[in-house]
């Protein structure tokens, strides 16, 4: 039983170490992807509307997350927990602060739409462009102040305890587990909640709801006038 368990810690461990790592570079290639599309306006729409950027961008990830696994996992690479963790804290920064760019980037061009005599394919790429930086920037702040967090919690462990990083099993521990559950349930959560597929189903149930109301009064006057009618 207890080999069994140990096995199964094993096996969770590279789950999680991988799912870390294709979420970090998942999350710089989405910037990148939103930078390029910021740079190349008026081709992108044409040049990048089929399959081959995107199996190009998730191979990418893919492979890069497997070399991180394996080389973490089998300690390819000395230090490689701190060369991990200024990684990720570089991404993480790096990613809010070039969606804050590229937000005000495309909203300056916007505005100067009717000066430039922009066509109107390029208005739409610019709106497009504006609408996926505001609707990525939330999860990026929440993974900078995530970051923050984590990093003050290792300060704690490397100067107000003995106890080596990595080899901390009272409830600092968890505190780790529990910030990076809830990174990624925040992740979820922000990018379903803001989506306009969401955002029309609310909008549209709320329609429903007033049209049947409405409805429903139009017959109950109906039958309060009939009535007024025949007494």
């Amino acid at each position: 039983m207890a080999s069994l368990l140990l096995f199964i810690k094993e096996k969770l461990a590279v789950v999680q170490c991988a799912g870390a790592f294709i979420s970090l570079l998942g999350w710089l290639f989405v910037t990148i992807e939103r930078a390029i599309a910021t740079v190349y306006t008026s081709t992108y729409e044409r040049n990048c509307s089929g399959f081959m950027a995107p199996v190009l961008l998730c191979s990418a990830v893919l492979l890069m997350s497997a070399f991180l696994c394996c080389a973490t996992i089998l300690r390819l690479i000395n230090n490689i927990d701190f060369i991990i963790m200024g990684l990720q804290i570089f991404v993480v920064v790096a990613c809010f602060v070039a969606l804050a760019v590229i937000v005000m980037f495309n909203t300056s061009a916007y505005r100067k739409r009717h000066n430039a005599m922009m066509q109107l394919s390029n208005r739409y790429q610019l709106d497009e462009n504006i609408r996926g930086g505001r609707y990525l920037i939330p999860v990026a702040l929440n993974d900078v102040l995530v970051k923050v967090i984590f990093i003050l919690l290792m300060a704690y462990s490397i100067f107000f305890t003995d106890i080596p990083l990595g080899h901390d099993t009272s409830h600092l521990s968890h505190a780790y587990d529990l910030l990076g559950a809830y990174q990624r349930l925040f992740f979820g959560l922000a990018l379903t909640l803001r989506s306009q597929r969401f955002d029309h189903l609310l909008k549209r149930r709320k329609k429903t709801t007033k049209a049947i109301e409405k409805q429903a009064t139009a017959v109950s006057n109906y039958h309060n006038e009939l009535k007024a009618m025949w007494s």
